[in-house]
């Protein structure tokens, strides 16, 4: 399956009593590259609002046994809190199983607000998202989709030193490594004063 997403622009001119406002939708649609004779086809499409940033931050379940498709994603949603914009982070669960038909199942809020999700990566076979947000200390979270009507928090990690961007398994899935800017007192970085790189190499244990 190849998933594409599109990222549209909306004009809203009564959302808020400030002033007009705007926010983005994505379109997701996945696309059926599994026959080797060549034939591609467009398996299903839907639009939800919020901001899909990157791949990483999105998957596709095929179940061959239950002939089930399962769409995760995690959007940032830009929205209005009385006058001032606040982001918020959402992990969505959409059954794609019949394409013509995508249904939502759960959606869960996660992060602070104005967080953003820099850093994620799905391990589908334990069913657990690792998301990390920028902010000079970064949050963990471990989101849990083991059942996808029901999104939850399975943990978090507050307090992360740093801003990290690049976000992998290492070690059979057992931890993370994620390599970012330390803003920490312990990493001096290469260089002195504003020209410091400051960058740092962290192992996260992610077995329990």
């Amino acid at each position: 399956a190849l998933m594409v997403t599109e990222r549209w622009q909306v004009y809203d001119y009564q959302s808020t009593g400030c002033s007009s406002s705007w926010y983005t939708e994505s379109t997701v649609r996945i696309v059926d590259i599994s026959d080797y004779a060549g034939t591609i086809r467009e398996h299903t499409a839907f639009t939800r609002r919020g901001d899909l940033t990157d791949q990483f931050k999105q998957t596709y379940i095929y179940d061959a046994k239950a002939n089930t498709g399962l769409y995760l994603g995690i959007f940032s949603r830009n929205e209005w809190g009385g006058c001032q914009r606040v982001v918020k982070n959402e992990l969505v669960s959409i059954d794609v199983t019949d394409g013509k038909n995508p249904k939502e199942l759960s959606t869960l809020t996660f992060g602070k607000p104005n967080e953003t999700v820099r850093g994620s990566v799905f391990d589908v076979e334990r069913k657990v998202a690792f998301a990390i947000t920028a902010r000079a200390m970064d949050p963990l979270y471990a989101l849990s989709f083991k059942d996808p009507k029901a999104l939850k928090i399975e943990s978090e990690i507050d307090g992360l030193s740093g801003d990290m961007s690049v976000f992998t398994f290492i070690g059979q899935k057992k931890f993370l490594m994620a390599v970012g800017r330390d803003t920490s007192n312990d990493c001096q970085g290469f260089g002195t004063g504003w020209s410091s790189t400051k960058m740092a190499v962290s192992i996260i244990d992610v077995q329990h």
